[in-house]
């Protein structure tokens, strides 16, 4: 009895506790959100991997405040990783192109995170 309780406690407690780390950033674009996991450590070179979740196209790019680094187009239902090199200690913005969708600002070291549509 008494190991069931601290089992079912223990299983609950870790759940909590969880946090979603990646070696790059992960967007998953849906229709009406995108999803972002975020690498620990801050680096010169970084890749970022789109998973289109959508039924269309989605044309879009990476930028820091002062240059465009890549520009990307992803088809639907399709996943693809882009290196992204020259950031320095600038900050990262992925920024949909088409179809629209606010800029999504790219921090490292933050646990997964989820940015609505704007209305």
């Amino acid at each position: 009895m008494k190991t069931g309780i601290f089992l079912i406690l223990l299983t609950f407690s870790t759940a909590s506790f969880a946090q979603q780390y990646a070696e790059a950033f992960v967007l998953e674009i849906f229709d009406n959100y995108v999803k972002v996991v975020s690498p620990k450590k801050k680096s010169k070179n970084v890749s970022v991997v789109l998973l289109n979740k959508t039924l269309s196209k989605i044309y879009g790019k990476v930028s820091t405040t002062k240059k465009d680094l890549k520009f990307m187009a992803i088809e639907p239902k399709d996943t693809k990783t882009y290196s992204i090199s020259g950031s320095g200690d600038s900050d990262l913005m992925f920024i949909p192109l088409s179809p629209t969708f606010q800029g999504i600002e790219l921090v490292y070291g933050r646990k997964a995170y989820e940015i609505p549509e704007q209305k």
